[in-house]
């Protein structure tokens, strides 16, 4: 897709400033270069909008960007969640943050990360040198299944929107990390 229909879509969101269009440019050519994103071309390139809009801080219309998308909001989000991955976009969660955002008690996030600093010592899940466990996907398996013990209702199907993965992958990971999540709690 080329600058002329980037900037064709972007004003039928509504986006004015040129930086956020050069920005959209960047993002596409990325995505380009990025392999396994199976996704149509007005597709990508309604999300790199959206992407550079939220790098730039200016507001968009997200009903309007999945109608231009030709996607329902559920593909959309699960686009929006992997291109955002892939182009190491997304911005860092904490257990505080999703513990505000999901009305869990300061407990909940504590032993969450606890039990999470667990299985990452007991695991191998290192990528050169790095740990892995700061993936969405951790911290949200981690608060669920702690809030799942204390009994602490939490919405899982927000959680696992959050994540951008699959419902069974999202589970297998709540499975693993249960243990974790009962040997924090009685020791405390």
């Amino acid at each position: 897709m080329d600058a002329k229909q980037i900037k064709r879509l972007g004003i039928k969101l509504g986006i004015k400033e040129s930086r956020v269009f050069r920005k959209a440019e960047e993002l596409m050519r990325l995505a380009e270069m990025k392999p396994g994103l199976c996704v149509s071309g007005s597709c990508k390139a309604v999300i790199c909008l959206e992407l550079a809009c939220v790098s730039s801080g200016q507001a968009l219309d997200r009903v309007t960007a999945v109608k231009l998308a030709g996607t329902t909001k559920s593909v959309y989000n699960s686009m929006l969640k992997t291109l955002e991955s892939l182009l190491d976009m997304q911005a860092p969660l904490t257990f505080r943050e999703l513990s505000v955002q999901f009305g869990c008690p300061s407990r909940s996030s504590q032993v969450a990360e606890e039990a999470l600093q667990r299985y990452e010592n007991g695991q191998q899940v290192f990528v050169n040198g790095v740990s892995d466990c700061t993936k969405p996907l951790y911290l949200t398996a981690s608060l669920y299944a702690t809030c799942k013990k204390l009994k602490v209702k939490i919405d899982k199907s927000k959680l696992i929107a959050m994540t951008g993965c699959k419902r069974s992958t999202f589970d297998r990971m709540c499975c693993l990390l249960e243990p974790h999540v009962e040997s924090v709690l009685g020791t405390i």
